[in-house]
């Protein structure tokens, strides 16, 4: 598996369309066929909608011969920068001043 520190936590997918907004960045696991599985880093957009509505699964694809629709299985969001730093914060808060010890504003001095 590749490195997903990027990527939120794993969303089970039901099947039911796609509720993510277009443009969004996701990891996917996908099954192609029966039993064959696979992953790939895409973005959200209306070609790959019907891999998030599993009632077309398997259906060849229009004008690319050979090519059926797959299904999305699960998911992963990929986190922003600001998010991936909340994060980076929330797993380590030394630095954090907590409110009991916080300086009133008389104590702060401006730049």
């Amino acid at each position: 598996m590749s490195d997903l520190s990027e990527f939120g936590p794993l969303v089970r997918h039901n099947g039911a369309g796609c509720s993510l907004s277009e443009g969004v960045v996701v990891w996917v696991r996908f099954e192609e066929k029966p039993g064959i599985f696979g992953s790939a880093v895409v973005l959200v957009c209306a070609e790959n909608a019907p891999a998030w509505d599993w009632t077309r699964w398997q259906e060849p694809v229009a004008g690319h011969s050979g090519f059926r629709y797959v299904r999305i299985l699960s998911y992963r969001v990929k986190r922003t920068r600001g998010m991936i730093s909340l994060c980076e914060i929330a797993a380590d808060p030394g630095h954090l001043i907590d409110d009991e010890n916080a300086p009133s504003g008389r104590d702060l001095v401006s730049a």
